[in-house]
């Protein structure tokens, strides 16, 4: 889908980023027809995974 990365898939669980909280909303939208979804929330990064992404 436009505007959407996948950035870990592992059965039932996605870390996915996107470009807009629209595109989030659509993605959500999906996933519920497509049946239950136990959770979905925003993952922000630690402080170490920001470093890490800093001093690459």
């Amino acid at each position: 889908m436009p505007g959407v990365e996948v950035l870990e898939f592992d059965g039932g669980y996605a870390v996915f980023d996107v470009d807009s909280d629209e595109t989030a909303q659509i993605v959500l939208r999906r996933a519920i027809d497509g049946g239950d979804v136990a959770s979905f929330a925003p993952q922000h990064p630690s402080l170490s995974q920001i470093f890490k992404e800093v001093i690459r």
